[in-house]
């Protein structure tokens, strides 16, 4: 069998497969130096301004729009985060009865599964604002379309969430079964 070597090829030829063997091995170097850091960053950008913080554990929802997470993939390092929940704003827990049932339908939708924070924002007080996702169910609007919050207007731009509260509104379902009984929470606090 002949000796193929680079002597038999155009000089030409033999410049291009040089040039592709550095382009090759630079972008295997890169590949190798950023994969242990992408793999670990557990943070990763989906949208153009939008951050996923993924596989979170919940450790403690405070009320129907507050939780606290905890999103390393090493739990011995604290990375414990307060959401607080996007477009939404469920009952004060002393709104009775509507403020612990908020609560206790978001516990019942989590279920102990990990979630995903896609961040929108943070808020005055510090909170991570962003809609929490279990698998392919986004909890924001799942509370929304269940009648255990209402949207929030003052922060909510998102049609999805109008729509699917004016349904349930018409539908008197969960704090719009009997009008008047229920107060929205941000007119509460003011009272």
């Amino acid at each position: 069998m002949p000796d193929f070597s680079y002597k038999l090829l155009p000089r030409h030829a033999t410049d291009y497969l040089s040039h592709r063997r550095i382009v090759l091995f630079w972008f295997v170097a890169l590949l190798a130096l950023t994969l242990p850091w992408i793999a670990q960053a557990r943070i990763h950008h989906v949208a153009k301004d939008q951050v996923v913080l993924d596989d979170c554990a919940v450790l403690n929802i405070h009320d129907g729009d507050t939780m606290t997470v905890h999103c390393d993939r090493h739990r011995d390092q604290s990375r414990k985060l307060k959401i607080r929940l996007y477009c939404i704003d469920a009952p004060e827990l002393k709104q009775a009865p509507w403020g612990r049932q908020a609560r206790d339908h978001l516990r019942e939708l989590v279920d102990d599964d990990p979630v995903d924070v896609h961040v929108k924002a943070r808020d005055r007080y510090g909170r991570t604002v962003g809609e929490v996702w279990r698998g392919r169910v986004n909890l924001n609007l799942e509370m929304v379309r269940d009648g255990a919050v209402a949207v929030y207007p003052k922060y909510c731009r998102e049609p999805s969430y109008t729509d699917a509260q004016r349904i349930v509104q018409s539908a008197r379902v969960g704090i719009w079964r009997e009008p008047g009984l229920q107060q929205r929470p941000w007119e509460w606090r003011r009272g």
